[in-house]
């Protein structure tokens, strides 16, 4: 935060891996409105509904980059995530066949 106040950044982005116990807006009620703030979920992100609603109901909630470009100044942002469960991409031992 004091980041922000030295420096009035146009923006600030977050990357995942919260760990929410409160939404968002909550953590950054003394930089809103000094400053655009964008986010990314990370994996951890969807462990718990409350950290889930947290987030993606957050004042902030339109801010996220998930898939999404938004343009600041001349640099144009991407928010590629990905979300990686051993479970489901590698569920056990592929047959030789």
């Amino acid at each position: 935060m004091s980041a922000v106040h030295k420096y009035r950044p146009e923006a600030v982005i977050l990357l995942g891996d919260f760990s929410l116990e409160v939404p968002l807006e909550n953590y950054f009620r003394t930089i809103i409105g000094m400053t655009q703030i964008y986010w990314i979920p990370g994996n951890h992100d969807f462990d718990s509904t409350a950290g889930h609603e947290n987030l993606l109901h957050s004042a902030f909630s339109y801010n996220n980059l998930l898939n999404n470009v938004v343009e600041l100044g001349e640099l144009r942002i991407a928010g590629l995530g990905g979300i990686f469960m051993g479970r489901i991409w590698m569920p056990g031992e592929i047959p030789n066949g």
